[in-house]
């Protein structure tokens, strides 16, 4: 099937690149299990740039000589803001993260191999949590 996210206006992911459905839908179901996680105040104060670029180095860019467990509970802490990378090859080349505050959400994404530029929608409290289980809800009955 085809798949992507769309945000402000804005297309997140590949559409044309295919992928198995049940990859990205195991994967949105893992990110809807954070939901009411994700309220960081430091993070939620920073711009969209900042986030990211923290949210990027403290999951993908490591120095060597980290100790392992120090990656993990970096991973630990952090990987819950994570939407994309993950659900499958058409979110490859993308990062998008999701930042809980309390009257709303912060959508804020980037296509890695483009122009980099990042990008950021707030989302009433709960848009993204209803719009994965409208889709899980879909891929379920298409499934029988």
């Amino acid at each position: 099937g085809y798949i992507c996210i769309w945000a402000g206006g804005q297309m997140v992911g590949d559409y044309a690149e295919g992928e198995l459905l049940t990859t990205t839908a195991t994967h949105f179901k893992r990110t809807i299990a954070h939901i009411g996680k994700r309220n960081n105040p430091k993070l939620n104060e920073q711009s969209s740039e900042s986030a990211l670029e923290l949210i990027d180095s403290m999951i993908y860019k490591t120095d060597k000589g980290t100790p392992e467990g120090k990656l993990y509970e970096r991973y630990k802490r952090y990987s819950k803001f994570v939407i994309c990378p993950g659900g499958g090859e058409p979110f490859d080349g993308w990062l998008a993260i999701l930042l809980e505050d309390l009257n709303f959400d912060r959508f804020i994404w980037q296509q890695c191999t483009h122009d980099r530029k990042v990008n950021e929608v707030k989302l009433p409290k709960q848009e993204y949590e209803s719009t994965v289980q409208t889709f899980l809800t879909w891929f379920d009955s298409e499934k029988m």
